[in-house]
């Protein structure tokens, strides 16, 4: 797996599906292959049933569900935890974050940098 990008979400219904096809978008625009982790930290909205739903339709995309709010932190632990890309960027779900950035930062990685901050609040090469 080439990229991974890890995306913590908490009572997000309203822009989970735009995120999804903006982040979509640029991925398939990439060499190489990607995965979207959603992380739903307890949301109490339909956050988690729209997630599912793009599962089942794009293996691209995987879901964490966390039974209850455990904060952005442990959605950010949780989702290096299963990354498998050796290059894993996060994004915040309410789209604060431009998916089309994601290219321009990891040419940064590629020049040495290790930190994107603010459009992604972090891009780590994992070699």
């Amino acid at each position: 797996m080439r990229y991974s990008v890890v995306v913590p979400a908490h009572n997000e219904e309203e822009s989970i599906r735009p995120l999804y096809q903006a982040v979509r978008g640029v991925m398939e625009g990439l060499d190489g292959q990607w995965e979207l982790l959603f992380i739903n930290d307890g949301s109490q909205d339909k956050t988690g049933e729209i997630i599912e739903g793009i599962v089942e339709q794009d293996n691209h995309v995987k879901l964490i569900s966390f039974r209850r709010q455990f904060g952005q932190t442990a959605a950010w632990s949780a989702g290096f935890d299963y990354a498998s890309g050796d290059y894993v960027v996060v994004l915040d779900a309410d789209l604060q974050n431009d998916p089309k950035d994601i290219p321009m930062l990891i040419e940064k990685i590629k020049e040495g940098y290790n930190v994107g901050y603010p459009l992604i609040h972090y891009l780590k090469n994992l070699n």
